[in-house]
């Protein structure tokens, strides 16, 4: 999933022209997520929507890093009346 998340944004930035930031930022991290995960399900045949649920990095507890199920597991918002209001990470593109 954190593969196939990472070139839908090569595709999606040279094609859908969204800024990187607030809202439209946050659409692009959410297309990638939705097509990562797709991508998941096409090679194990079924998905988790977690994002990262594959990864185990050294310097960390491991484990996924967005869960698109239940993102308040995450301390994402689940709606947009959550909407994090922010000028870090452009605007909570990751967040949001």
């Amino acid at each position: 999933d954190v593969v196939g998340h990472e070139f839908t944004h090569a595709v999606d930035s040279s094609s859908a022209g969204l800024l990187y930031q607030y809202e439209s930022g946050a659409i692009s991290e959410s297309i990638a997520d939705i097509l990562g995960e797709a991508l998941e399900r096409s090679i194990y045949g079924s998905n988790d929507w977690l994002i990262g649920s594959f990864l185990n990095p050294a310097n960390s507890v491991g484990g996924p890093f967005r869960n698109m199920q239940n993102p308040g597991t995450k301390g994402d918002p689940a709606k947009m009346s959550q909407f994090l209001r922010t000028d870090q990470d452009y605007g909570g593109v990751h967040t949001n």
